[in-house]
């Protein structure tokens, strides 16, 4: 699955924790982290910006020390207030869930689960 990969936007490294389940926005300057948000699950990918947002695939996984919850979430850009969760189904395995990147094509974002479906919604709906 590759490590956690960060966006830097507008001064700022937004970036995943993989096992602690959290985004967090970091002034690469100072090191000072701007906010940290508990999205859940591991966060492989590289986080998407449209707007004022950042959406954000999670994988989920058993057993494991920290319950991980597959899913797809949506934060407040300024301060990674979680605005939407969407849960995805457990898939019943090791792991689960959005494990890479959440894309733009056009008005549709695009992600791939680690069991590998592909997935498209509209850009407005999350």
């Amino acid at each position: 699955m590759g490590g956690v990969h960060p966006v830097v936007h507008e001064g700022l490294i937004y970036i995943g924790s993989s096992d602690l389940r959290r985004i967090s926005a970091i002034e690469p300057a100072s090191g000072k982290v701007r906010w940290r948000s508990d999205v859940y699950g591991w966060t492989f990918g590289t986080p998407l910006i449209i707007g004022n947002r950042l959406h954000v695939g999670a994988a989920g996984g058993t057993p494991y020390f920290i319950r991980h919850q597959a899913s797809y979430c949506t934060l407040d850009l300024a301060t990674g207030r979680l605005l939407t969760r969407r849960p995805l189904p457990d898939g019943g395995g090791h792991q689960w869930g959005i494990a890479g990147s959440i894309v733009r094509a056009g008005d549709t974002l695009v992600y791939a689960t680690v069991e590998g479906s592909l997935f498209g919604v509209a850009v407005g709906e999350w």
